[in-house]
C-alpha cells in the first residue's frame, strides 16, 4: 500500500521521508518514519522496504506492508523562504529513522491499518 508524490524533474537524488507501521505482537504496532536520499519515491519506499525488513527481522516482529512517502525536498525549500537552513544535518543519512511510536490496542493488523491510515477520508497528494 505505497502511497507516492508526484516525483521532480531531472536526476538528482533528493531527500524523503517513509512511514511504515511495524507489528511487534498481537495489538503492539510501531509507527517509524525514516529518511532517504534517492532519486525516486518508489526508489525511496524500496529502500525503506528492505530496511524495514531487516528492523522488523531482528526484533521478530512484521512489516505490515504500508508505505507513505513524503518529498521532504519541498518542504526544505519552502522553510527556505522563511530563512531557515534548506539542508538536514550533516550527521543524518540515510535510513536514518526519525520518528517512532508504538501504540498498544485490541486489534488485527488489517484492524490497525483500517482504523488509523485508510479511513476513506484521507487526502494524498496527485501523482500526475
Amino acid at each position: 500500500m505505497a502511497e507516492h508524490r508526484a516525483e521532480p524533474v531531472g536526476h538528482e537524488r533528493q531527500w524523503y521521508s517513509v512511514r511504515r507501521v511495524i507489528q511487534h505482537r498481537p495489538g503492539t504496532f510501531e509507527e517509524r518514519i525514516t529518511l532517504w536520499l534517492s532519486l525516486s519515491s518508489e526508489e525511496a519506499v524500496e529502500l525503506s522496504a528492505a530496511e524495514a525488513e531487516e528492523y522488523a527481522q531482528t526484533l521478530e516482529a512484521e512489516d505490515l506492508g504500508l508505505a507513505q512517502c513524503f518529498l521532504l525536498d519541498d518542504f526544505l525549500l519552502r522553510l527556505a523562504q522563511y530563512d531557515r537552513p534548506a539542508q538536514l544535518p550533516p550527521a543524518v543519512s540515510s535510513g536514518a529513522e526519525v520518528f517512532s511510536l508504538i501504540r498498544d490496542v485490541q486489534m488485527d493488523a488489517g484492524a490497525y491499518l483500517r482504523t488509523y491510515f485508510a479511513t476513506g477520508n484521507e487526502r494524498h497528494p496527485s501523482t500526475d
